[in-house]
């Protein structure tokens, strides 16, 4: 059985609202197979009893291919040219389940430098599907179920499709995959089903159903063995960034369920303004794909506002002089709260803080040394808290160079540009924090207020950082091949 904590676990599906939704026998996901017989006169009573073959007709089978295999075998480019599959080992010393698991492994860590997705997807597949009781075998024809989308051309009249497995959910915990074991199994005199061809068919039922749970508006058949298509050929010239691409719009990509934050976690500064931009976007998804992107990685402000919640009643005191100072001298210049607040509320007073495009100095004589000596007080709390940040983003640029240098196909140049990049924006993001603009408040007292922090970001400098960075990764990706099979 497939059970609902696995799926979860994967982060790929949550089982219940659709199970519930379809629980009760429905079956789909038709594991369709080409198969060939000695005479075209055996293909043609297959195809009037609706793909259905007899025991009698086991024998007369000199062909027989999982649709997604044949499929993916077809040339393709120009001049044509056959794709290369993933080798699967046919050493009779070992069984196919240790041969299609050892198939799967190559698939798994061909998606490592790809997406996190694929690989636990196939990861999952190996060490939790293989061994499942949900996989059910029969020793009779299964279900007929026919794609409405299978426009596949034979080559001759003595072919035609039958149906090797399909899956079904019975209830929100439990699902079943079955299988004809005559045809998974096949050997007589003239062939016999491949290793290759059962951990296709294998893998089609298992990524269909994940499918289904993922995108059941979108999810089919035919699309399922397009994308299995892409992984199980190499040297075929695909490139990373259109094999992401077509995951996504295959329904393999993006869980919709997942909420991605584009946000500092990843390149350590926020992509907002740009995620109208696609390559951004990608780029993100990449990141994320690759574990990168996170959650519970460092932001920009985190550690100084950790620090600054740590040592909150050390500067409490002042930060309400300085509040009471403003109101004394100049109410509306009572800025924001907390110590970012209370430290532009005094450099606004001293005319060190432009405050409507200019400085003003508000503050004479004994208001002048109160102020300066609250902010020679203040802030060596805010430096202390920057310090804290440069630090912790060090070693977030540290994890990011170092998992960037293990994607194979990203250059040393693109990896150090990058680096520089994001740097030079989470630096300047840093000193942002402590310098935000005033603003003209919102609210219906009026008076100023500091701008928001994440809207801050939009800062030209900062957004040209995030723009080179994304820039360099996008044209990486989508030069790239995608790696083939160790």
């Amino acid at each position: 059985m497939f059970r609902s904590d696995f799926f979860m676990l994967m982060g790929l599906i949550t089982l219940t609202p659709l199970a519930q939704a379809r629980a009760g026998g429905e079956s789909s996901g038709g594991g369709n197979a080409v198969v060939c017989f000695a005479h075209p006169a055996i293909a043609d009573r297959v195809r009037a009893n609706g793909g259905v073959i007899q025991d009698a007709e086991l024998e007369h089978i000199n062909f027989i291919e999982m649709v997604d295999l044949y499929q993916a075998r077809k040339p393709r480019g120009f001049p044509p040219r056959a794709p290369e599959m993933v080798p699967i080992s046919n050493d009779e010393r070992i069984d196919d389940a240790q041969a299609i698991s050892e198939f799967f492994q190559r698939i798994e860590k061909r998606m490592e430098s790809v997406s996190n997705e694929q690989r636990d997807t196939m990861r999952g597949l190996r060490e939790e599907v293989m061994v499942d009781e949900a996989l059910r075998f029969h020793s009779n024809p299964v279900r007929q179920t026919r794609d409405a989308d299978l426009e596949i051309e034979l080559n001759s009249p003595a072919c035609t499709f039958t149906t090797m497995a399909y899956n079904e959910i019975i209830t929100e915990r439990i699902v079943y995959i079955h299988f004809d074991e005559r045809l998974f199994n096949l050997k007589n005199t003239h062939t016999s089903h491949s290793r290759l061809s059962k951990a296709v068919l294998i893998m089609h039922e298992f990524f269909y159903l994940v499918a289904r749970y993922q995108h059941p508006e979108v999810v089919s058949s035919k699309k399922t063995r397009d994308f299995l298509g892409y992984l199980i050929t190499q040297n075929t010239g695909m490139k990373v960034l259109r094999f992401l691409e077509t995951a996504d719009e295959l329904g393999f990509g993006k869980n919709p369920e997942i909420d991605y934050e584009f946000s500092s976690k990843g390149l350590g500064i926020r992509y907002t303004p740009l995620l109208g931009s696609v390559p951004a976007y990608e780029v993100v998804r990449f990141l994320v794909g690759l574990g990168i992107n996170i959650s519970g990685a460092v932001t920009v402000p985190m550690p100084i506002e950790e620090y600054l919640n740590a040592t909150y009643d050390k500067y409490l005191g002042d930060t309400y002089d300085a509040f009471n100072l403003a109101l004394k001298v100049e109410p509306s210049l009572k800025i924001g709260w907390g110590l970012n607040g209370a430290i532009a509320t005094l450099e606004a007073l001293l005319g060190e803080r432009y405050v409507d495009n200019s400085a003003r100095k508000y503050v004479q004589g004994d208001d002048e040394i109160k102020a300066r000596t609250l902010l020679a007080k203040l802030r060596p709390f805010m430096v202390e808290g920057q310090r804290l940040a440069r630090e912790a983003q060090s070693l977030r640029l540290a994890e990011l160079r170092e998992k960037l240098l293990k994607v194979p196909y990203l250059d040393s140049e693109t990896v150090q540009q990058v680096m520089r990049d994001s740097e030079a924006a989470m630096n300047e993001a840093i000193e942002l924090y402590a310098k935000l603009p005033i603003v003209k408040s919102q609210s219906q007292l009026g008076g100023y207020d500091l701008q928001d922090f994440h809207s801050a970001f939009q800062h030209p400098f900062i957004e040209s950082k995030v723009r080179s960075a994304t820039s360099s990764l996008h044209t990486a990706l989508r030069n790239a091949l995608l790696p083939d099979s160790k």
